[in-house]
């Protein structure tokens, strides 16, 4: 049996947007009359700390944040997500995307870690909060359906190059190179001869690590590695050969300073909080849903958004940076056992001892290490089996998802989010607009049979059922014009049928094209009929007035009609 710590009992009645009966998941509670598997959540918590913590120390390094806001990320935010949010599994922290576009939109506003570099970065914590608190108030949760996985690989893949390439310098012990991963190349082919022998044996040893850790599933490989450098680090002295360490990371309480916005910033905060709040919809309702799904548990995405909104007030309050669904440490506490949002606060507990007792140790951490793990991370968010997937089923939306990497590579991660969604639509309207219509026929035994219009297979002699395969609007309807006219000849057929099943809107220009073809195929001396028309469309259909028409036979039905022409045709 599973136990839920932040569980109550599951309510029937009527949801906020007005559906009867739905299930609706109540508001988590830290406290529940049911029992929980103590030991479970204690054992995740821990995994989830170990692991969790050199991770976010990564997504710290990626947003140019001090390391130390990657613990404070840890605490307060992922204990208010556990207390407002909907889902019982979703682990809210630092994550890479989330860190990548912040980087990106603070660009140039201030010295990366500096004091109002952090400030800004909680003032748009902040705003995405308020933003997502918003899209509850409005009902704007289905923003997130707008980022297809389509999208989503893409983005992903365009993340885990950028990240690689801002490692790669740390990892060769060049200083002080940054910018796109095109910049940033160039940059080491031209001071190849400045890489540091030391330090890249050193990275050279922890992706070993890592990729014998591989193999090691039940063993946090991350944490391991970061422990090994720190070990090594201490006991040799490894500055001596010139491999820098990450530096001193504040201990304590956060330093909460007013942030300083530039001139002009204001628009590029705002893009940047709109944009973190399009990811994290989409990322950790989907996360949530499909942990929801594999349980077998109630799951309200709009509850939901009360918890990521709160979650990022709270990193705003708490000195750290915008937080997101995480789908590593979701996985992990899902693997080790939780069921509860306790092993969140076991977690939170490791990170607050670790911010006040062991923010010393953490600081001779070599950089390098850092970027080899974080280098790591980048590589998991590859998804390649998506992409393969999508080369064989789905070519146009392969090449949707290559070009949002690619946007993301070389102009960034807000322009290639807002693109990559401009494509995704494109696409779309493209098959509305150029539909694969077909003709139906009926076999000897009554079964439905569709066919390509170049085959001109007739339902019955003299009768064509013609099926449109998309709702039906003034940039598509010349589609079913030009196909009518085709079937018209050159043997004129006596009537033809058109399948209103897959239509399920008309626009006012195409009610006034259908009006138009209807009279030409009349002047020709052929029949038209309308088959399965909804009671919406057919409300459509009487208001431009063509269900009033004389010339349609109006919701006919398809065997009927072929009877009738069989029978005149013997």
């Amino acid at each position: 049996m599973r136990m839920h710590a932040f569980d109550s009992e599951e309510i029937t009645g009527s949801s906020d947007d007005g559906r009867e009966g739905e299930r609706v998941a109540p508001a988590p509670r830290l406290t529940s009359p049911r029992r929980v598997n103590i030991r479970a959540e204690v054992v995740a918590g821990l995994s989830l700390a170990a692991v969790g913590i050199p991770i976010s120390m990564g997504y710290a390094s990626v947003a140019q944040m001090p390391l130390s806001t990657a613990l404070y990320t840890m605490i307060v935010p992922a204990i208010a997500y556990g207390i407002f949010g909907s889902s019982r599994h979703l682990v809210v922290s630092a994550d890479s995307a989330t860190a990548a576009i912040l980087a990106a939109g603070l660009i140039g506003l201030a010295p990366a870690a500096s004091g109002n570099y952090v400030a800004l970065a909680g003032l748009v914590a902040g705003m995405t909060g308020l933003a997502l608190l918003l899209a509850r108030i409005f009902h704007l949760g289905f923003i997130a359906n707008f980022l297809s996985r389509t999208l989503l690989a893409g983005f992903l893949m365009g993340v885990a190059v950028s990240i690689a390439f801002q490692q790669l310098p740390k990892m060769l012990g060049i200083p002080d190179v940054s910018g796109t991963p095109l910049a940033v190349l160039w940059t080491l082919l031209q001071r190849w001869h400045e890489v540091s022998i030391p330090t890249l044996v050193v990275s050279a040893a922890c992706i070993v690590v890592l990729l014998v850790g591989t193999r090691l599933k039940s063993l946090p490989t991350e944490f391991v590695v970061i422990v090994i450098g720190i070990a090594v680090a201490s006991a040799l002295g490894l500055q001596q050969w010139n491999i820098q360490t990450v530096g001193d990371i504040q201990g304590g309480l956060p330093v909460l300073l007013m942030p300083t916005v530039p001139y002009g910033a204001w628009p590029q905060l705002i893009t940047t909080a709109l944009s973190l709040m399009v990811v994290i919809l989409a990322q950790s309702t989907s996360l949530a849903r499909a942990y929801a799904a594999k349980y077998d548990e109630p799951f309200d995405a709009h509850h939901d958004l009360v918890g990521l909104g709160v979650a990022n007030l709270a990193s705003m309050a708490s000195g750290s940076f915008v937080v997101n669904g995480s789908v590593t440490k979701t996985a992990i506490a899902d693997r080790m056992g939780s069921r509860t949002k306790w092993a969140v606060v076991v977690s939170a507990g490791v990170a607050l001892v670790v911010v006040f007792t062991l923010t010393g140790a953490l600081s001779r951490l070599p950089a390098a290490v850092l970027a080899a793990v974080v280098l790591w991370i980048a590589l998991g968010l590859l998804q390649t089996s998506t992409l393969r997937l999508l080369f064989r089923q789905r070519r146009d939306e392969w090449v949707i998802s290559i070009a949002t990497a690619a946007a993301v590579i070389l102009f960034g991660v807000e322009f290639g989010v807002l693109s990559s969604v401009g494509l995704c639509l494109l696409n779309h309207v493209r098959h509305g607009y150029h539909p694969k219509n077909k003709l139906v026929t009926f076999g000897a035994d009554g079964r439905l049979l569709i066919h390509g219009l170049a085959e001109r297979h007739q339902a019955a002699p003299g009768l064509f059922v013609y099926r449109f395969q998309a709702g039906l609007y003034y940039a598509n309807v010349e589609q079913m014009l030009d196909d009518v006219r085709e079937l018209s000849g050159p043997d004129v057929p006596r009537c033809i049928c058109i399948d209103f099943s897959a239509i399920t809107d008309v626009d006012f220009t195409a009610g006034q094209v259908l009006l138009t073809m209807v009279e030409r195929a009349t002047a020709l001396g052929i029949h038209i009929a309308f088959s399965h028309v909804s009671d919406e469309v057919a409300n459509e259909l009487r208001a431009s007035g063509v269900a009033e028409s004389d010339l349609i036979e109006f919701d006919a039905h398809v065997h009927a009609l072929v009877r009738r022409y069989e029978a005149e045709a013997s």
